[in-house]
């Protein structure tokens, strides 16, 4: 796992005051930052399946400090790491991003270029749906995710970990000023000054936080979520601790429970994606996956992906988070801090989900509807 420390980095990009000129002074600091996306959870060997190689390297690494091995980041390889990896068994890269068969952060055309090498096979990363074979289905699901990557499915979380924290704010440094990053997080094309101020906006959000639950970032809450909740139970984990009391137990449990069958699609009916947008995204995805009984994409969960999710998709289109409650933009079921600090990280631009007037622009007008309704929670 990546500790890296920011100290002056981080204190600097958490200001609200920084300028383009000292966030690109940062970047020759960043630069030494470890660039890579984290593997999935669980995935120790990096080829983007979890199973038994990555079984066989825990157990290797059992009782030592190894940050590799160490699959939730506690300090220790030990039971808790084994248990870890026989919850999330199967998962892929395509669980956590749909169609990044390599794992890369981003959906590209080395994605598409696997899945045709594999067509026809069993090779379980490459199959992006899960249906067993790598299939028509498979580049499909790719093209329909083409360009999409991990910041903008879990805001903020440019490394993949299901984590926003200090990890993703070195990437966005580090890559300032280039294009087509998992650091562009508004999805805007430039990794800039709008993309660092939204993960601070962010920090210490995980994947449960715009879908409570949903513990591993696979946008559906399910039995792996449940597992990891009760592997972690009385420990500090974040990402299973989903009040936020600080230890694992019984209330997130109960949260889980409350959530179970939930997906992105239906927290908010149409964003299949997870991106608080119902848009082309989410039609694609869902043409991708169309007549099979793909839980993401059925977000009437009727156990088929057809005409009646596609009706209700275009019913929603243009929705936000805010369309339930108004000036929720980041979806936490809560008007808070963190929603008038993504305003006002995207102050002028058209960044939709901020856009809680739908007048086209991040502006005044936003910031008044946050206002007004601060401290309103969903019902």
């Amino acid at each position: 796992m990546i500790r890296p420390s920011l100290s002056l980095v981080t204190l600097a990009a958490l200001s609200f005051t920084t300028s383009d000129a000292e966030a690109r002074g940062f970047k020759s600091k960043a630069d030494s930052l470890q660039s890579q996306i984290q593997n999935i959870l669980g995935d120790v060997d990096g080829d983007c399946v979890v199973g038994v190689t990555d079984l066989n390297a825990v157990l290797a690494a059992f009782g030592s400090a190894s940050d590799h091995q160490d699959v939730n980041n506690d300090g220790a390889v030990d039971q808790l790491d084994i248990e870890t990896v026989n919850a999330l068994w199967g998962s892929t890269c395509s669980d956590r991003l749909p169609g990044d068969v390599d794992g890369s952060g981003t959906v590209t055309g080395a994605d598409l270029a696997q899945v045709l090498a594999d067509y026809g096979s069993s090779n379980s990363a490459s199959d992006a749906d899960g249906s067993g074979i790598v299939d028509e289905a498979d580049v499909d699901f790719v093209t329909a995710n083409y360009g999409t990557n991990v910041g903008q499915r879990v805001l903020g979380d440019a490394n993949g970990d299901g984590e926003v924290g200090s990890a993703d704010l070195g990437l966005a440094l580090a890559a300032y000023g280039s294009f087509q990053s998992t650091a562009d997080i508004d999805g805007d094309g430039d990794v800039d000054r709008n993309d660092i101020l939204m993960i601070r906006a962010r920090w210490g959000a995980s994947a449960s936080t715009s879908l409570t639950g949903d513990v591993n970032g696979d946008r559906i809450v399910d039995a792996m979520d449940l597992d990891l909740v009760e592997i972690h139970w009385g420990s500090d984990w974040s990402r299973a601790d989903l009040d936020g009391s600080g230890s694992v137990d019984v209330n997130d449990l109960t949260m889980v429970l409350a959530a179970w069958g939930g997906t992105a699609g239906q927290r908010l009916y149409g964003d299949i994606s997870g991106d608080g947008l119902v848009g082309s995204a989410d039609q694609e995805m869902l043409i991708a996956t169309w007549g099979s009984d793909h839980a993401q994409a059925d977000i009437n969960a009727d156990g088929i992906v057809n005409v009646s999710d596609l009706t209700g998709l275009l019913a929603a289109w243009g929705d936000t988070f805010s369309s339930d409650l108004e000036g929720d933009v980041d979806g936490s079921c809560e008007v808070d801090s963190t929603d008038l600090d993504l305003v006002r990280a995207t102050w002028g631009g058209d960044w939709a989900q901020a856009d809680v007037s739908g007048d086209g622009t991040v502006n005044v007008q936003d910031l008044t509807s946050i206002l007004a309704n601060f401290g309103e929670v969903c019902e």
